[in-house]
């Protein structure tokens, strides 16, 4: 199960089934959760439990049986071993995983902010005046090639129309 608000970049989830991962966790680019091992010439499932507000960094492993608390981050490349847990608010890091520190619960957490918002209608705004301006000089040249040519001009005017409104459907999609 995966809980509200948590964001994952590419990992890789084997027997997803049995992986937990709470709310409000982060897991990075080619982090690896890996549920089973082969002991005897048997393989062995065991869960795998993230809790809430947890950071796995990029290419972290967390192998079979292991669990890591709330508000946990786990830094980058950092493997911990079968059964291992960990405390709250701990920083963990390394291969195998020691704890290399302890942090606030909201250190690193993820902000559901307007500010990503803002910046987007920001640069909307900004592409729709640069399409104005590129559709009043493609109309302009248009006039002024049907004055001169003719039916060209009118090509050049139609096609500076319909590829601003291209660019409009384009980013209201």
């Amino acid at each position: 199960s995966i809980g509200k608000h948590t964001t994952l970049e590419q990992p890789y989830i084997l027997e997803p089934d049995l992986v937990s991962i709470g709310t409000d966790c982060v897991l990075e680019f080619e982090t690896q959760l890996s549920t089973s091992e082969i002991k005897g010439g048997l393989i062995e499932f065991r869960p795998v439990v993230i809790g809430d507000n947890v950071k796995l960094g990029v290419r972290s492993v967390l192998l079979g049986g292991s669990t890591v608390a709330d508000g946990c981050e786990v830094l980058a490349k950092s493997t911990l071993d079968f059964y291992t847990s960990t405390s709250s608010n701990q920083i963990i890091g390394g291969s195998p995983a020691t704890v290399v520190g302890n942090h606030s619960p909201r250190a690193w957490r993820q902000t559901h902010g307007l500010g990503f918002l803002c910046l987007q209608l920001l640069c909307a705004i900004a592409m729709l005046v640069l399409m104005a301006l590129i559709t009043f000089v493609g109309v302009s040249i248009g006039i002024v090639f049907q004055e001169k040519y003719g039916t060209i001009g009118l090509v050049v005017y139609l096609s500076a129309i319909f590829s601003t409104l291209a660019s409009v459907m384009f980013l209201l999609l």
